[in-house]
Order: structure tokens, then sequence, then C-alpha cells
């Protein structure tokens, strides 16, 4: 396993209440939902809720993992000195 995914998977919780108390995360996550939930028949709609779930888990796995080699160049960079 990646040390970037076993970090991820250490600090996943922790990263996602500060997405979670975000409020344009909020905001749009209620849009999407209620047009999600009002507009588009049932069964496409489950589809299409597990389809963006995996895709905003891509992300933010893809972010964290970003923001986890910058901290650690961060750090390298500062013991070198």
């Amino acid at each position: 396993m990646k040390m970037t995914a076993i970090l991820n998977d250490k600090f996943g919780d922790e990263i996602d209440s500060e997405i979670s108390r975000n409020p344009e995360y909020i905001k749009a996550n209620k849009e999407f939902h209620r047009f999600v939930d009002e507009e588009i028949p049932e069964d496409k709609a489950e589809r299409l809720k597990e389809t963006v779930g995996r895709l905003t888990s891509a992300v933010g796995n893809a972010y964290v993992e970003a923001r986890m080699r910058i901290g650690a160049k961060i750090v390298v960079a500062l013991l070198e000195e």
C-alpha cells in the first residue's frame, strides 16, 4: 500500500469532517440532492448518486495525496536548511 493511501486512511475522517462543514459544500450538496431527487427518475437518480460519489472520492483522494506530497516536500526542505 502506498504511503499516501495509508495516511489518507488514517486522516480521511478528519479531512471529510472539514469538507462537510464547508458552507459552499453544504449548499452544493443540498442543491445536487434536491435536483436529483426531484428531477430525475429514481433508478437513474441512484445510479447518478453512486457515480458522483465515486467521482467525489477519487477527486478527494487525489487532492489529499497531492497535499501530502507538498507537505512532505516542505518538511524535507526545512530539514535540509
